[in-house]
């Protein structure tokens, strides 16, 4: 802890005996904190770059992590759209990011049949450049990591991962917040070395490595929130909800993160 505290000293040669008392001062260490945070506190999606199909990503009060607001996803049926709300902020280039968020399942959700894959969040470069998914693809019930090395000259790399979100004990299943980390990290140009790892609740599920980029110097420069959750969503049920809140984007491992 830091402050200013006053210190006696002894010095005693057998004879004599002195004392003093000196101040010092202790710096405490600055506590790590995100570079980016949204609890959507403000109602609106005000701290993001863009906001993509605006209508279906919306600021909802009866169900959030904390605060007043939270934000949610639709997963409907009733149109053939690739994106429900997704919301999209331009970052300082860097070649690792940390990705916080919690997330929360309708009890009524469930996953789509073949053709409506969702995709849960994405980092990406430049146009044209890599992109990392989170997505649950076709007919599966686990989350499934993917990294794309669009024109990097790269590898494209996939990891099935166990972890099922409306199930797994781990997070809970539906009806709960589940709080979720990604840390992705580029490889260093021409090398396998990148680096996916992936933790519910704090508890760590998997992770990848690869050649993400190959030998690209390109960095992450955009961080979507959700990427075309539910595919073809004329496949999904009516209220198939999803929800998060308390999004944060770290450059260090966010505390509590094994």
């Amino acid at each position: 802890m830091g402050g200013v505290y006053t210190v006696n000293l002894t010095v005693s040669d057998g004879s004599l005996t002195n004392m003093a008392s000196v101040e010092i001062t202790i710096s405490a260490s600055p506590s790590p904190s995100p570079i980016f945070r949204d609890d959507f506190e403000t109602g609106d999606f005000s701290k993001w770059s863009e906001v993509v199909d605006a209508g279906e990503g919306q600021i909802v009060t009866n169900i959030k992590h904390g605060g007043s607001f939270g934000m949610r996803h639709g997963g409907q049926n009733g149109g053939a759209s690739v994106t429900a709300g997704d919301v999209l902020l331009n970052v300082t280039e860097r070649d690792e990011y940390y990705a916080l968020q919690w997330w929360y399942f309708d009890p009524l959700y469930i996953l789509p049949p073949p053709g409506g894959g969702p995709h849960y969040l994405r980092l990406t470069g430049p146009s044209g450049s890599f992109q990392l998914d989170f997505v649950i693809p076709d007919a599966l019930s686990a989350i499934k990591l993917n990294c794309f090395p669009g024109n990097t000259g790269g590898n494209t790399v996939q990891k099935q991962t166990s972890y099922n979100p409306i199930t797994d004990a781990i997070g809970g299943g539906k009806g709960v917040w589940q709080k979720w980390v990604v840390r992705f990290r580029l490889n260093t140009p021409g090398n396998a070395d990148g680096l996916v790892e992936f933790w519910v609740n704090d508890t760590f599920i998997d992770s990848m490595t690869g050649n993400f980029r190959g030998t690209s110097t390109d960095q992450i420069t955009r961080y979507l929130a959700v990427s075309n959750i539910g595919g073809n969503k004329i496949l999904w049920p009516v209220n198939n909800w999803l929800y998060r809140d308390d999004i944060e984007l770290w450059t260090t491992k966010p505390p509590g993160t094994p």
